[in-house]
């Protein structure tokens, strides 16, 4: 099927086989699509269903050569070499096979391919009642879409939210469709629940702009410094901007902490340089930026520098206790 579906030159470069499962790899040097791979998945079980009787007879390499016989591995032959046919499908030069007639393999489904490097590809499948542990190979994606699932349920109770509606996991068919389809399943599910997360800490932010009471107690003289959490950059500015109302004449500095990504930002009337500020205080976490003595804001990458952060804001614009 890999000859015939395949544009290029293929050879046979290792393979595994029992009677329930397969290894094999190919040397080959283009890319090979989901939508060949479920081709030749395809022709491989229309093949099996052909009950294609396989035969085997040891004749001279010139007459093997003759037939079409196809040799692997670049391997030396003796005189005499054992060629097995099956059907009118394939004719090579062969050291053993595990049924007497294709039909006996029942059924196949490709399970795994991916590129070992330097052209080389590996294809894993299962055969026959082996088909079974499609289900082992699934799992992995279904793991990952469970632990992104409860990480929803988690956010929604925190935010007495109501969940919202996800996919249902795929019906297994016993193909490398599974594979396909579970891998879907799970980038729609992580894709959902990312967005799900967004929503609802824009939605908290965005509420935390209507009573800005909690900040009351977080100014000291002619300053307010602050850490929050769970907000985003516009929302972050647009906060920045009403705590300088509330504040007056002075100084506000906000550590935002988002993503696990830190925004720094100043905005002053006191003659206080907000670039020179945040740059300074970045630092302290691996980041930078700057910006005008009015207004600036930075980046940075630790959270945990957070309160370091603060404590050196706080003694550079001397707030008041």
């Amino acid at each position: 099927a890999l000859r015939r579906k395949l544009s290029g030159q293929v050879a046979q470069r290792g393979s595994f086989v029992n009677h329930e499962y397969l290894r094999f790899d190919m040397a080959y040097d283009e890319d090979i699509t989901d939508d060949v791979l479920l081709e030749i998945e395809t022709m491989t079980n229309q093949w099996i269903k052909e009950r294609h009787i396989v035969t085997t007879e040891e004749v001279t390499l010139d007459e093997a050569k003759a037939r079409g016989a196809i040799a692997e591995f670049g391997e030396k032959y003796s005189s005499n070499v054992r060629v097995v046919t099956m059907g009118d499908v394939t004719v090579d030069l062969c050291g053993g096979t595990h049924v007497m007639n294709t039909y006996d393999i029942d059924s196949f489904a490709l399970a795994g391919f991916e590129s070992k490097g330097a052209g080389i590809y590996r294809f894993t499948g299962y055969t026959g009642e082996g088909i079974e542990s499609m289900r082992s190979v699934v799992d992995v994606f279904t793991h990952d879409a469970q632990k992104s699932i409860d990480k929803a349920n988690r956010i929604a109770n925190e935010n007495n939210a109501s969940m919202i509606a996800l996919p249902s996991v795929p019906l297994l068919m016993g193909s490398y469709r599974d594979i396909l389809n579970y891998r879907d399943y799970l980038q729609e599910i992580q894709f959902l629940v990312k967005e799900f997360e967004k929503t609802l800490q824009d939605q908290k932010a965005a509420s935390a702009l209507e009573d800005l009471s909690a900040f009351d107690s977080m100014i000291q003289g002619s300053c307010l410094v602050a850490h929050v959490t769970t907000y985003p950059a516009d929302i972050a500015k647009q906060l920045i901007d009403r705590l300088a109302e509330k504040v007056g004449t002075g100084t506000v500095f906000l550590v935002s902490e988002y993503n696990n990504q830190l925004l720094l930002l100043a905005k002053s009337n006191n003659n206080v340089h907000c670039g020179n500020l945040v740059k300074k205080a970045a630092q302290i976490a691996g980041g930078n930026g700057g910006g005008r003595e009015d207004f600036a804001q930075a980046g940075a990458k630790d959270p945990s520098k957070v309160d370091e952060i603060l404590a050196f804001v706080q003694k550079e614009l001397s707030c008041e206790s």
